[in-house]
C-alpha cells in the first residue's frame, strides 16, 4: 500500500487499545482523499477465542470497531465510516460489515465453517472514514484518531421461547407456557413482580417478532422497531470491562467524565478518580466494571454507537432455540456450582478459578463468591479458560457464546414491564453524548432520578437470581449506582 507524505498534516496516532483479549495496534493514517473528502486509516486487529459455525448456533463472534478523532487539543468525536464496503481494504480470511449509519463496522472471519478461532491476526485492515460527513477540516494542523474494538456476537433471526414457566416474575403465555417469539403475534404475561405494571401482568402484551409491540395495550401492533430478540443482532460477548469503561472516561470531556463516575474502590473496583482525567486508569482492567447505574450504561452505549438490550433479546442471548427448562441456567441446564471459588492470576488478563466445577455450570454468584477483599465481579470470561472440553456448562456460556448471562453483575435491560420500556425504538448511539449523558428520545431515561423503563437481569455475585428467565427485578427502574450492577450492549444487525 501507497504511504503519504502530508506536509500540512501532522498526525498523531494511538499505537495499541486493548479491550479484554483484542487488540488494535500498528494505527496510521495511510492515505487522504481530498476529492471525496474519505481518510483511510489502517491497523491490525487481534484476538482470542473467535469462531464461526455453520451447524448448531449457526452463528459467529466479531468485533464492533468504531474510531474517535480530534484536531489539537479539541474533544474527542465520532468517526462517520463510509458504508460502501468496496472502498475498504482487508485480508481474504476477513469479513467486514460496516454498519448503515456509518458510526463503525463488524469485522469477523469470512470462512463460514472454520469452526473454533483459538487466535487470530488479521494485519492491515483499512476503514475508511468519510471525513467530510462530520465536516472536519483536513488543513488542520494536527490530527488524532483512535480505533476501538468491541467483542460482539451474532444473534441470528429465528424463533425462541421466551421465559421457563418457574422462575420469579417468568414470561408465559396464556396457557402459563413459556411463549414462543416468532413472526405470529402472541400475548406475552408475566407472573406477579413487584414491579412489573398490570399491562404486563393482567391484560398481557402482543408481541409479534418481526413486527414489534403492543405498547399502550389496545391489542394493536404500535411499536414496530422494538426489539423483540425476533430480528437478528449482535451483544456484547462480556460484560463492560473496567479498562473499556476507562476508554470511554478518557474520551469523553473532563466534565462528562466527573458525571459519569465517582471513585469507589470496592468489589474490586479500581477506577481511579475522574480528576486524573485524561489519565483515568484502573490496575484491574480486566475485571467486570460494576458500580455503575443505567445513565452511566447509557452513556457508554451511546458513544461505543451500541444501545440498550431489551430483556427479550436478554432470553433469546442465553436459550437461542433451545426448550425452555425450569429455573434453568444460561448454559442451558439447571445444575450450578455451589461451592466457594478459589481465584488465581488474580487482576492479570489470566484471571482464573483454580477450582472450578467440572460436574456443573460455573457461575460467579452468592454460593461461589470469594471472599473478604475478592469479593466483586470476576475477569470477564473467566470461565472460558481452561476449558478444555469446550462444554457451555464449564464456560458457563450461552447458547450462542455469550458469557455470564447467569451471574457476576446484573445486567441492566430495557423492560416490558413498564410504559416507558414499551417505548424503546431500537435506536443506536451516535458516538457523542449530551450534557454528559445520552439522547436518544426512545431509551428509558426520563431524568427525575429514576431510570423508568429499565431492569435487571441475570443475577449477581451476591445474590442467586442467576437463572436467565428470572424477572423478580427487571422492571425495578433503579437509578443509583452499586457494588453489582454492570452491564452490555448490542446492536441490531444490517
Amino acid at each position: 500500500m501507497y504511504r503519504f507524505l502530508l506536509l500540512s498534516f501532522l498526525l498523531i496516532v494511538n499505537g495499541s487499545l486493548v479491550a479484554n483479549n483484542v487488540q488494535i495496534q500498528n494505527v496510521d493514517v495511510v492515505r487522504i482523499d481530498r476529492t471525496n473528502k474519505i481518510i483511510y486509516i489502517q491497523f491490525d486487529l487481534s484476538g482470542e477465542n473467535s469462531w464461526r459455525i455453520r451447524g448448531g448456533a449457526a452463528n459467529w463472534d466479531a468485533n464492533w470497531v468504531f474510531i474517535k478523532y480530534r484536531s489539537g487539543t479539541r474533544d474527542w468525536n465520532h468517526a462517520t465510516l463510509s458504508t460502501d464496503r468496496s472502498v475498504y481494504l482487508f485480508p481474504p480470511e476477513v469479513s467486514i460489515n460496516p454498519a448503515i449509519d456509518g458510526k463503525g463496522v463488524f469485522i469477523y472471519s469470512s470462512i463460514s465453517d472454520i469452526g473454533l478461532i483459538p487466535s487470530y491476526n488479521y494485519k492491515n485492515i483499512v476503514l475508511a472514514w468519510n471525513y467530510g460527513a462530520d465536516a472536519f477540516v483536513d488543513t488542520t494542523s494536527n490530527l488524532e484518531v483512535k480505533v476501538f474494538a468491541i467483542e460482539m456476537v451474532y444473534i441470528p433471526q429465528g424463533d425462541y421461547l421466551l421465559g421457563d414457566g418457574s422462575s420469579p416474575g417468568t414470561f408465559l403465555n396464556s396457557s402459563n407456557t413459556p411463549a414462543l417469539i416468532s413472526n405470529t403475534p402472541v400475548t406475552v404475561y408475566c407472573t406477579n413482580t413487584s414491579y412489573d405494571d398490570s399491562q404486563l401482568e393482567v391484560n398481557g402484551v402482543l408481541v409479534d417478532g418481526d413486527g414489534g409491540i403492543d405498547s399502550d395495550g389496545d391489542n394493536i401492533i404500535d411499536n414496530t422497531t422494538f426489539p423483540t430478540g425476533y430480528n437478528a443482532f449482535y451483544c456484547m460477548k462480556y460484560e463492560i470491562s473496567q479498562q473499556q469503561y476507562v476508554d470511554f472516561l478518557n474520551n469523553i470531556t473532563a466534565s462528562e467524565a466527573g458525571n459519569r463516575w465517582a471513585i469507589i474502590d470496592s468489589a474490586r473496583n479500581d477506577v481511579s478518580a475522574p480528576s486524573n482525567y485524561p489519565n483515568i486508569s484502573t490496575s484491574r482492567p480486566f475485571v467486570a466494571m460494576n458500580w455503575i447505574n443505567w445513565y452511566d450504561l447509557a452513556a457508554y452505549l451511546d458513544w461505543a454507537g451500541l444501545r440498550p438490550m431489551t430483556e427479550l433479546e436478554f432470553e433469546k442471548a442465553a436459550r437461542g432455540t433451545a426448550n425452555a427448562l425450569a429455573d434453568e441456567f444460561a448454559w442451558g441446564t439447571t445444575n450450578v456450582a455451589g461451592s466457594a471459588y478459589i481465584l488465581s492470576n488474580i487482576n492479570s488478563t489470566n484471571e482464573t478459578v483454580s477450582n472450578p466445577s467440572t460436574t456443573a455450570g460455573n457461575a460467579n454468584y452468592a454460593n461461589t463468591q470469594v471472599g473478604g477483599t475478592l469479593s466483586g465481579p470476576m475477569r470477564c470470561g473467566v470461565f472460558a479458560l481452561n476449558n478444555t472440553s469446550n462444554s457451555r456448562e464449564f464456560a458457563g456460556a450461552s447458547y450462542y457464546g455469550v458469557m455470564e448471562l447467569s451471574g457476576n453483575l446484573w445486567e441492566m435491560v430495557v423492560t416490558l414491564g413498564d410504559p416507558e420500556g414499551r417505548l424503546f425504538a431500537g435506536t443506536h448511539g451516535d458516538g457523542k453524548l449530551v450534557n454528559s449523558n445520552a439522547d436518544n428520545s426512545d431509551w428509558p431515561n426520563n431524568g427525575t432520578g429514576t431510570a423508568l423503563g429499565a431492569g435487571f437481569r441475570g443475577g449477581a455475585y451476591t445474590d442467586n437470581n442467576i437463572q436467565i428467565s428470572c424477572r423478580q427485578f427487571a422492571a425495578y427502574g433503579y437509578y443509583a449506582r452499586d457494588n453489582n450492577q454492570g452491564g452490555r450492549g448490542v446492536r441490531t444487525a444490517n
